[in-house]
């Protein structure tokens, strides 16, 4: 199974200065743990907000405060690719970024069409991926409730907002007469603040009714389903199942194309963001679970297994094997079950393929969550490279790369200057577990050599194998 990224993004999350709880896990240093410093980068004022999005993973952006602009910075390097001009005012809501195939004018090579939608004072621009050019800027006729979420290029262009009015809008722009205006909307019957989700010309949108819709690009509904209490975050799609939680305590898996519901999970809390899942964990999710009680908010792993059922002929009580109605497809089913909980986490700034890498509200430090135990390994303080106990408002720029292939921590100091961490060099368990046996293989085999020349030395015997 292929995990699909949210587009939406969250932005940089400020650390606190918190006293290190009784019980955590070992506190290291930057060079006892496996990250290393990538490079750095001063930005000419504090940052604003900051994402990254898988779909365009080789750009971080970052808006900073003179005078709002937006800065693309190569994950890798640290340099910066491009400026937008400056923008009316901070963004409040997750920017979008999409990137669309086609094929270029002449050779009919394939190329992409990166573009960053984001919403600044009502205004919604859409910024060139590869130059940071403003292509179009519009005063929105509607007050928008959730972040943008582009797809398409030219006249097929699709960005879709909620409003506080409780309508799903698609915005799109007319090339001929350089104009951008609304080309459908449909009344949801209520707020819409969860950023909708666009994958394979489907725009999947949740409100605060629990009303989850599929909409084609035209402004068909495909389906709408009542999943029974508000929903707050974005959906997860993942190959033909969509995931989405609510305010009922529920995770629910549906096929994205039909609307049927395919199964569901009861867990502790409100789920009131997206669940998130990555390649390489093809039976798992990840559900933020958020409750009065501190001892039910945290991180829910969640096994999944899509599987189908067949149908039987008369009553499948009876004894005996029974009869399979082949007339009939077997009905698809996802089983879902708990897996490990950890309380207290609610943001995720990095990943690698052993560990996620999470931070508690108003917790200075950044912590190793192992993923297939669920309790932490170690934990890292990354205020010790912006000055130790001296630097405040240290922030860390919230991430989820579904490939595990970024391995990257961005930290943020008040005065703009971005520092990158990188796991290098990794290497799976089991390599390093078959170059751990074959280095104690060929210490014995030293080791009885030596005895052999030893013995030989001496005039006597050599040791038996």
């Amino acid at each position: 199974m292929t995990a699909r990224p949210v587009p939406a993004l969250i932005a940089v999350l400020a650390i606190g200065l918190v006293p290190a709880a009784a019980g955590d896990a070992p506190a290291r240093t930057l060079a006892q743990t496996p990250f290393e410093r990538a490079w750095d980068l001063q930005l000419p004022s504090p940052v604003h907000a900051a994402w990254w999005s898988a779909e365009v993973p080789e750009l971080l952006f970052a808006q900073t405060t003179d005078g709002n602009p937006v800065y693309a910075v190569e994950t890798m390097s640290g340099l910066t690719r491009w400026v937008t001009l400056p923008l009316p005012k901070g963004i409040e809501q997750p920017a979008g970024v999409s990137r669309t195939p086609y094929r270029s004018d002449g050779t009919g090579d394939a190329a992409n069409e990166d573009r960053i939608h984001l919403v600044s004072q009502e205004r919604l621009f859409s910024i060139d991926g590869g130059s940071g050019h403003i292509v179009w800027s519009w005063l929105l006729p509607f007050s928008p409730s959730s972040g943008p979420a582009g797809t398409g290029r030219e006249n097929a262009l699709r960005v879709f907002l909620g409003d506080w009015d409780g309508r799903t809008q698609a915005v799109t722009y007319d090339l001929d007469r350089s104009l951008p205006y609304v080309a459908w909307q449909w009344n949801q019957g209520a707020a819409v603040t969860a950023t909708p989700v666009v994958y394979q010309d489907l725009a999947y949108v949740g409100d605060h009714k629990g009303r989850l819709s599929a909409y084609k690009m035209d402004r068909e509904r495909l389906w709408s389903v009542d999943t029974g209490a508000a929903i707050h975050g974005p959906v997860l799609i993942r190959d033909r199942f969509l995931f989405a939680g609510n305010d009922d305590h529920m995770v629910i898996a549906l096929n994205r194309l039909s609307g049927e519901r395919r199964g569901h999970l009861v867990l502790d809390g409100a789920i009131r963001r997206a669940p998130f899942a990555f390649h390489g964990e093809p039976e798992r999710l990840y559900v933020w679970v958020e409750h009065a009680d501190p001892a039910r908010t945290g991180l829910q792993a969640v096994r999944v297994q899509p599987d189908t059922v067949p149908f039987v002929v008369g009553d499948d009580r009876r004894s005996g094997p029974p009869e399979i109605d082949r007339t009939r497809p077997p009905l698809e089913v996802v089983r879902m079950d708990r897996d490990w909980f950890i309380q207290g986490f609610s943001s995720l700034v990095a990943s690698t393929p052993e560990h996620l890498m999470v931070r508690r509200p108003g917790d200075e430090r950044i912590h190793a969550l192992n993923r297939r135990r669920g309790v932490v390994d170690w934990t890292w303080d990354p205020r010790e490279d912006h000055g130790g106990d001296r630097a405040r408002n240290v922030q860390v720029v919230a991430l989820q790369d579904p490939t595990d292939l970024l391995r990257s921590i961005f930290t943020i100091d008040e005065k703009g200057k971005i520092l990158a961490y990188r796991l290098q060099g990794y290497k799976p368990p089991e390599v390093k577990r078959a170059a751990a046996d074959r280095a104690a293989e060929m210490a014995r085999d030293k080791a009885k050599a030596d005895r052999a020349a030893r013995a030989a030395e001496a005039g006597g015997d050599a040791p038996k194998p």
